[in-house]
């Protein structure tokens, strides 16, 4: 079964532990830094049912939501009708304390009069190597490992270098990526059960170090599988893409920070130390180097400077 099918039914109600709003304060703040303007064009790769992109969509900007899977998007659409049919606030109402505020208040911005474009979002079905948009587009996202999908350098180049095609000159990428650490030390070889009322499922996860893919097999009510692969990038191979994209400009961030992502060895506590009052384990503990960078973020900006040196943030 090919992926997103089968698992679009139930993404939603799978996922509700992603911290979205976090996320999207994070985007806000990435893109406040930029510079960029309230009811800016924002095109999200990989949008799958469209949570942020109706966040950002309610933040005032004009939001083009882009998948590959049908089904994902069936979703997306068919929530964004039943908020408009319900007359529901998506958010309960919270503030956008930095989307109107801060991005209003920028010197580059326009005036507080300003309206925020309300039209309704617009989905398109499109392989994200092959993007091509009407309109240019100021900002170009991709959050929720979605990039992790691509699965060779090749792959990552292409989807660069479309996104840099349907960007404004000054246009930002930002993307997210899990790292291998996360793959190879968080992830490899758990595997995860759940029962709900209408749905089980079994989530099998594998990490493949040589070949640096991790791959996750779904199984649903104990017929329905769907086998995902992602690809974990190193430092290097993102700037051979960027470069090789056109793009001169780069960042890279830990997540939820503006801090360079770290590179430890997480030391691992002896397994006869069970209990944590031991004074040899609070001892450890202390010793303990912060943990490894789990999810990155990559800022690359459609313009002709040169390309920043990028930490490893594997």
């Amino acid at each position: 079964m090919e992926q997103y099918t089968y698992f679009a039914k139930f993404y939603d109600r799978m996922m509700e532990n992603i911290p979205y709003e976090a996320w999207e304060q994070y985007l806000l703040m990435i893109m406040f830094r930029y510079g960029v303007k309230p009811g800016a064009k924002i095109a999200e790769l990989g949008c799958g049912t469209g949570v942020m992109t109706r966040l950002l969509h309610e933040g005032g900007f004009r939001m083009t939501g882009v998948d590959l899977s049908a089904e994902m998007l069936k979703i997306a659409r068919r929530n964004d009708m039943n908020l408009v049919t319900n007359g529901r606030e998506y958010r309960q109402g919270r503030k956008l304390h930095v989307s109107r505020k801060r991005l209003q208040a920028h010197p580059n911005s326009p005036s507080s009069n300003t309206s925020l474009n309300d039209s309704s979002i617009r989905y398109v079905q499109m392989d994200m190597r092959n993007l091509w948009l009407p309109d240019r587009q100021d900002v170009i996202i991709s959050i929720c490992d979605s990039m992790n999908y691509l699965i060779t350098d090749e792959d990552l180049y292409l989807t660069l270098r479309a996104a840099k095609e349907n960007l404004v000159p000054g246009g930002l990428v930002i993307f997210d990526l899990k790292t291998e650490y996360f793959f190879r030390y968080v992830l490899d070889g758990k595997t995860w059960r759940g029962r709900h009322r209408d749905f089980s499922y079994v989530w099998r996860n594998r990490y493949d170090p040589e070949k640096k893919i991790h791959t996750y097999q779904l199984t649903f009510d104990g017929k329905y599988s769907e086998n995902h692969r992602q690809r974990a990038f190193s430092a290097e191979d993102i700037k051979k893409a960027a470069l090789r994209a056109g793009f001169q400009h780069a960042r890279v961030f830990a997540e939820n920070s503006f801090e360079k992502p770290r590179h430890t060895v997480q030391k691992l506590a002896p397994r006869n130390l069970r209990s944590p009052l031991l004074p040899e384990f609070r001892q450890l503990q202390s010793s303990m180097p912060r943990r490894n960078t789990e999810r990155i973020y990559v800022v690359l900006v459609n313009k002709h400077e040169m390309i920043c040196p990028i930490n490893n943030p594997s």
